[in-house]
């Protein structure tokens, strides 16, 4: 599954050294680290990882914490917010938007972003500190990090 990254990173740093045995995280992050600012360079990492994840799919039965758990990536720089969209029964889909909008200031501003934009809903929080904090009972939020 590491192939693709491997091939990567042995083309863009020939003197890497070994890198059998090496695992997802630990490869990606030796990649963005040779030029994390160069756009053409992390939108090639993002292919390497794209095809990492999929050749990752598939089905398999095991305990949740074998299968929910996974290496992220090495250090990241992420932003990620939370904001109200719509409630459960009636999304506003301003967190569609969101992302589109964030995708094309990307890609318009040739920003080097390392994937993947992460986008998860949660529904209200009673807690004032949470950034989903609400009194309405159905109401949904979005949290996106990129």
């Amino acid at each position: 599954r590491v192939a693709p990254l491997k091939k990567l990173l042995k083309e863009m740093d020939p003197d890497c050294g070994d890198v059998e045995g090496k695992g997802f995280a630990e490869l990606r992050e030796k990649l963005l680290v040779l030029d994390p600012l160069n756009p053409k360079h992390v939108a090639k990492v993002n292919g390497a990882e794209a095809e990492f994840w999929r050749l990752s799919t598939g089905e398999r039965i095991a305990d949740s914490t074998q299968i929910l758990g996974f290496e992220c990536g090495g250090v990241q720089w992420v932003l990620e917010n939370c904001f109200p969209c719509g409630t459960i029964d009636e999304p506003n889909f301003k967190d569609i938007r969101y992302v589109k909008e964030m995708k094309e200031i990307i890609e318009r501003e040739q920003i080097a972003a390392a994937s993947p934009i992460e986008q998860r809903w949660t529904s209200r929080s009673r807690s004032p500190m949470s950034p989903a904090y609400s009194t309405q009972e159905n109401a949904l939020f979005s949290w996106v990090g990129a």
